[in-house]
């Protein structure tokens, strides 16, 4: 048990599993090993993470954007909330539960369910999209709701789920944020082409990327209030939003 094990195995073990699929377990193991994995360099190192982008959320936008935009701090970003991407309900929703949706162009984009009434015997949700403004609240039937990344690009699987794309397991009309130069900008997949080693991303605006295993996390990002806040440069928005996934 972790609890016997001198303290610098413990933190190797924490090393490979704590933001892992298998995080959420330790914590319930025992009440005495969760106060010890409260108190392992993992969990602090994660808590300073979090305070520096706080403070980064609360700066003004033209003093933070060098360190937001910083591609280091989007992959740890990336590591700390691994575990969250699918751990969601897939039906019965409920306020707080973040989906898959279908908006009103067409495309599909998570968001989180902030209210919830029933209309005639079916059930409507107001969702907020993430990596979007709030004019962008859309009030939408559950037949247009799936469980996250049933439809939408995993932040950390984007090149599996490309290829689903072009095999016709997944939607090819989800949101993506793509890199030109220096820049990202939020696209919608029209299509998605294979060629003989790499994927032509085709969006809505008539633009191909060419795209490789080597080289899609350069090229592609998936929709997060988290990815936008280190992709673009003016995202005054999203300051009090929150980054769990």
């Amino acid at each position: 048990m972790i609890e016997y094990l001198p303290l610098d195995v413990n933190e190797i073990i924490y090393s490979f599993s704590l933001f892992s699929i298998y995080h959420n377990k330790l914590f319930c193991l025992s009440k005495k090993i969760t106060k010890y994995i409260n108190k392992s360099y993992e969990i602090k190192k994660y808590i300073l993470f979090n305070d520096r982008i706080g403070m980064l959320k609360e700066d003004n936008d033209m003093l933070s954007e060098k360190y937001r935009i910083d591609n280091k701090l989007y992959l740890k970003w990336k590591k700390y909330n691994l575990h969250k991407w699918y751990c969601k309900k897939i039906q019965d929703w409920e306020i707080g539960d973040i989906v898959d949706g279908l908006d009103y162009v067409g495309g599909w984009c998570p968001g989180i369910i902030i209210d919830k009434m029933i209309y005639d015997i079916t059930p409507i949700f107001t969702v907020r999209f993430l990596g979007w403004s709030d004019k962008f609240i859309e009030s939408i039937r559950c037949d247009k709701l799936a469980k996250l990344g049933t439809h939408t690009m995993n932040p950390y699987n984007i090149w599996g789920d490309l290829l689903a794309i072009t095999l016709g397991y997944k939607n090819n009309s989800s949101w993506i944020y793509c890199r030109e130069g220096n820049n990202w900008y939020m696209s919608k997949i029209n299509n998605v082409i294979k060629s003989e080693k790499n994927l032509k991303v085709i969006t809505n605006d008539g633009s191909i990327y060419d795209v490789s295993k080597e080289n899609v996390d350069d090229t592609i990002r998936g929709v997060t209030n988290a990815g936008v806040f280190f992709s673009t440069r003016f995202e005054s928005f999203l300051r009090r939003r929150t980054f769990n996934c």
